[in-house]
């Protein structure tokens, strides 16, 4: 285990030596010093307030939701803020390309909002079957799926 670390941290630091290399290689499509203030950016961004609200998210999640619901409602979360992630470059850069780009034309806003509405209803649906499927087999009940027959549970190890 020790050997395979090392050899994917090694093979890692090299594939960020060549992509710095590459980059530096070729100063005028690749700006670098633009490359180094959008990563100054994105650092500040993650550690200094994305962590705090999703720090934060989690905390009043654990605190508000009920232990079986929390699970659906931090996966829709996950898939909106994923979604939203993308979503939001898109919704900056609207209207700032040539009009022969229809990518960019798009209303990338009302997008986000259709696809976030579906990652609700999605999310509201699986929680409302498993509520559902839990009231059949209440808990304490054994159902014929949980249970295995005598043979099954002798090991031959």
């Amino acid at each position: 285990m020790r050997a395979t670390r090392a050899l994917l941290g090694l093979a890692g630091l090299l594939m960020i030596g060549y992509g710095g290399w590459r980059i530096l290689d070729n100063r005028a499509a690749t700006q670098p010093v633009k490359v180094g203030e959008w990563l100054i950016g994105a650092l500040i961004l993650h550690d200094g307030i994305l962590s705090f609200v999703i720090f934060g998210l989690g905390w009043l999640l654990a605190r508000t939701i009920p232990g079986r619901a929390r699970a659906y409602v931090q996966g829709g979360l996950i898939a909106g803020g994923l979604v939203t992630a993308v979503a939001v470059l898109l919704i900056y850069r609207r209207g700032k390309s040539q009009p022969g780009q229809a990518l960019l034309t798009q209303n990338y806003g009302a997008n986000l909002a259709i696809l976030l509405a579906l990652i609700a209803a999605g999310t509201a649906l699986a929680y409302a079957l498993r509520v559902a499927r839990d009231s059949r087999h209440p808990a304490g009940v054994a159902s014929n799926a949980n249970v295995r027959p005598d043979a099954d549970q002798t090991s031959s190890m």
